[in-house]
């Protein structure tokens, strides 16, 4: 005898949503990838965006404990989309208290463009390559 799910129908309108979300992108940017590759990009790219429209690029090593991926997954993904003309790679550099740069850490920017006319802090380019 079949289970009933509680908001059974609802949740499976939500699940065509996001499938078809997922296609939706995937064929408008990166028709050349599978659904599942451009399912992990994409699960990357929220991240990275969000981040970015806040002003607060994030690091790989952030981005991997963020999405529970192996670093080196991250820096691959993160190589590819840099590749494909959707991120770019900047330096941030560490002030300690006294004003001395301590060390300088990579981050990667959205180059995505917003609704927003305000430069996110420590993206330097706030330019739409797609």
């Amino acid at each position: 005898m079949p289970v009933t799910l509680l908001y059974g129908r609802e949740r499976a309108r939500v699940a065509r949503l996001v499938l078809s979300l997922l296609h939706t992108v995937r064929n408008a940017y990166t028709p050349e990838l599978t659904l599942e590759e451009a399912s992990e990009f994409l699960f990357l790219m929220m991240h990275l965006f969000i981040g970015h429209v806040q002003g607060r690029p994030l690091s790989a090593s952030r981005l991997a404990r963020i999405t529970e991926m192996p670093r080196t997954t991250v820096l691959r993904r993160l190589a590819a989309l840099i590749e494909f003309g959707y991120l770019e790679r900047i330096a941030i550099a560490t002030i300690s208290p006294q004003n001395q740069m301590s060390r300088t850490n990579a981050a990667y920017c959205s180059t995505t463009s917003t609704t927003s006319n305000t430069q996110p802090k420590n993206c330097p380019k706030w330019t739409s390559r797609h």
